[in-house]
């Protein structure tokens, strides 16, 4: 034989060698698969601080067997519920996600998690050092819902909502409406690392409804948590709430409602509206002008007030415009009160004062934000009265 038919034949040993080890990965099959009846998948997680100063981590697990009916698959049969609660301690959390996991057939599964939920007791004593429990994970998903809850979180995993299979779910629609100020972990996380803001994360309580001799226990959301640094120092609710929205300028759609001597009880509608903060740098002090400009339209008057006449929109604008004032100074009440820049005001001269706020105010954010003053200037057009101007049923007048 030839020596270049040799090195011919060579080559194509070499040739099919290669293809042959370049198949062997795909040969196998899924070697590292995860059969569905083999994990349990968690889809909220809350943590809570017990009396004894030990971490209690609470996992509700979904049943697939309970939500396909009869033929549904995935096993998990036990009770009627859909889903299931299980709660472990431990000294950190990681010991008792493995304490609960020594007792469970199936291994826990944290990919699919909706809501994580933290307590309002371990809230008080700091959540930095969960992000970095959670963020160790790699299934554990950074765009998960969070929620500070008033009381025990396990308390919130435990509730049954008439609409939704999980408690978990329900939190979830609630906190992805429009009128809240969606808040993941990872717009947490971030806050976290940055000087010049504190986290603002939405507040929720289990309550009960009654209808007929039914009851039964929904998720309500009650305001957001306000933190100084990583620990939650106090809530800020109803019209602090809306005010904070304006100072944070992330404006979210609400209803609200006043009483005037005029026109009685009013009912409003804020469905559009932008606000803008400059700051001012004082030799003493920072003034914050805060100029708001908002939409809105009357869903209810007590009084059947004619609105087809101009002079009386102008007039309940006029009103309104000191309402919305009265919020957004709510807002600032409780931002000194709790010594908490739940309103970013510190990102604010950051973004727009880059120099002065490194050499001036960044060590000392807290004591300036205590000293600063705020200068409040509304504009509301109502731009609807709904169909009608005036109570359809208003009784006529003989003159």
């Amino acid at each position: 034989m030839s020596s270049s038919k040799k090195k011919t034949l060579g080559n194509s040993s070499r040739l099919l060698l290669i293809l042959i080890l370049s198949t062997l990965p795909f040969s196998f099959g899924c070697w590292d698969r995860t059969e569905i009846n083999d994990i349990a998948i968690v889809v909220s997680t809350a943590f809570d601080l017990d009396p004894d100063g030990k971490y209690r981590v609470t996992c509700q697990m979904a049943l697939p067997g309970q939500m396909g009916g009869s033929n549904g698959g995935g096993g998990g049969t036990s009770g009627q519920k859909s889903y299931y609660v299980d709660s472990e301690t431990g000294n950190t959390i990681r010991e008792a996600n493995a304490r609960q996991q020594a007792r469970l057939s199936r291994q826990l599964f944290f990919a699919h998690r909706r809501v994580l939920i933290i307590g309002e007791e371990l809230a008080k004593q700091g959540i930095r050092e969960i992000f970095d429990v959670v963020a160790r994970v790699p299934e554990n998903r950074l765009t998960s819902n969070i929620v500070i809850a008033k009381g025990k979180g396990y308390d919130l995993l435990n509730a049954q909502p008439q609409f939704e299979r999980f408690s978990a779910e329900a939190m979830r629609e609630i906190l992805q409406s429009d009128n809240m100020i969606e808040i993941n972990m990872k717009d947490v996380a971030q806050e976290l690392s940055q000087v010049g803001t504190d986290p603002l994360i939405p507040l929720m309580m289990p309550v009960q409804t009654t209808k007929g001799k039914q009851k039964s226990t929904e998720t309500q959301f009650i305001g957001y948590a306000q933190f100084h640094d990583d620990r939650y120092v106090g809530p800020i609710q109803d019209e602090a709430a809306q005010g904070i929205y304006w100072i944070r300028q992330r404006f979210k759609p609400y209803t609200t409602s006043f009483e005037n001597k005029q026109f009685g009880k009013i009912a409003i509608n804020v469905y559009k509206g932008k606000s803008e903060v400059i700051p001012h740098l004082g030799s003493d002090h920072i003034t914050f002008d805060v100029r708001i400009n908002a939409n809105c339209y009357i869903t209810e008057a007590e009084q059947g007030i004619d609105f087809g006449m101009s002079e009386n929109i102008q007039k309940v604008e006029g009103v309104f415009d000191q309402k919305i004032k009265q919020s957004v100074q709510a807002a600032i009440a409780e931002i000194k009160n709790h010594k908490s820049d739940s309103g970013q005001l510190g990102l604010v001269i950051a973004r727009n004062y880059p120099r002065q706020w490194q050499d001036k105010y960044e060590k000392h954010w807290y004591a300036e934000l205590q000293k600063a003053e705020f200068k409040i200037s509304v504009n509301t057009e109502v731009a609807r009265v709904g169909l009608i101007s005036e109570n359809i049923a208003k009784k006529e007048v003989t003159e």
